[in-house]
């Protein structure tokens, strides 16, 4: 991939190289490296990622839900656009690698990096990772006492099912038995 990110001339030329790198480091559980590349990936795609990491106020979390829960049906959630922006789609993939590192890491980020996933969601559509945004939040809203984890649940599994994370999502939905 070094030959690749040599030739390539723009950030967005280099995007999958970088994601695959990041998800390599992953895979090889070099995580605090995959941490550290998927925050210096993100912040040159200008995601502001000191901000997302902070741990969402009540209010914020309280706001999300009412949207939800006023204006999103479970059919128009699963009927939104796809995304057509690939550099979209890059930063939601390099979200889903960062939830994972902290997952293992520091789990009181996993609310706020799960809402973000869903915020970008609904600003740009669906792309691949999106079932796994749904259902990550959805986790994180049980836990803390919110219903609508539950609807957030069944919403994951309808669009993971012809998703190539469907495992993730049907892990995710079941650690709290929801969905």
């Amino acid at each position: 991939s070094e030959t690749i990110l040599a030739h390539s001339r723009s950030l967005d030329d280099r995007l999958p190289a970088l994601c695959f790198a990041v998800k390599s480091l992953k895979e090889s559980m070099n995580l605090p490296s995959c941490r550290d590349c998927a925050i210096e990936v993100l912040t040159q795609l200008g995601e502001d990622v000191s901000s997302v990491l902070e741990i969402p106020s009540q209010e914020t979390i309280q706001i999300t839900n009412n949207l939800l829960m006023s204006k999103m049906t479970d059919d128009s959630m699963i009927k939104m656009s796809p995304c057509t922006q690939m550099r979209a789609v890059f930063v939601m993939r390099l979200y889903h690698e960062l939830n994972y590192v902290y997952y293992v890491f520091d789990q009181t980020r996993l609310l706020a990096i799960s809402l973000r996933m869903v915020s970008l969601t609904f600003e740009i559509g669906l792309t691949d990772t999106s079932s796994l945004a749904f259902a990550n939040y959805g986790v994180e809203l049980i836990a803390r006492g919110y219903l609508i984890g539950s609807r957030l649940g069944t919403v994951a599994l309808k669009l993971a099912e012809n998703s190539k994370y469907i495992s993730y999502v049907i892990a995710a939905v079941k650690q709290y038995n929801y969905g």
